[in-house]
């Protein structure tokens, strides 16, 4: 994004520029509280955590984002919507919001997403919740495996 383009408004927050896109996001409860950042699965937006922000908001900082693609975030134009360029983008927010580390909190897909972020920036991430969240290769950001996912069923204690 060029700094002449225009950052659109939300009356139910801001969005942040990122090189490949504007993100949504909500930041909710005291800004000086411990942060939660809530991400939200395939197909869903950061209104699918509506019903629990109000508990949380009481005692957390609450940052909920539309992941690039979803709710009233942009689309990357190059499409990119893979699991570690979505973590990046995560790290991003909360980089951009001045947020030194959170508990990340995230539902279904987005838990590849919150994996990705925790692989690519531990600094960032003080807990890790997953909620039905299966496991995916496609979060791992870190050197190749020698072990392809055909043998993973056989794979020792020690391998692991």
């Amino acid at each position: 994004m060029t700094p002449a383009e225009r950052v659109p408004e939300s009356p139910a927050g801001l969005f942040v520029p990122l090189d490949d896109g504007c993100i949504h996001v909500v930041d909710e409860g005291d800004p000086a509280a411990a942060a939660l950042l809530l991400i939200h699965g395939s197909g869903a937006s950061l209104r699918s955590w509506d019903p629990v922000v109000p508990i949380l908001a009481v005692s957390h900082r609450v940052i909920r984002i539309d992941l690039l693609g979803h709710g009233l975030s942009g689309k990357p134009p190059d499409g990119d919507y893979t699991t570690p360029s979505q973590g990046r983008r995560a790290a991003d927010v909360l980089d951009h919001l001045g947020i030194a580390q959170a508990t990340v909190v995230a539902h279904s897909s987005g838990g590849l997403a919150a994996t990705a972020l925790t692989e690519h920036r531990r600094d960032l991430v003080a807990a890790l919740t997953l909620i039905d969240t299966g496991p995916d290769m496609s979060a791992f950001v870190g050197p190749n495996l020698s072990i392809s996912p055909a043998e993973w069923p056989d794979l020792t204690d020690a391998q692991i």
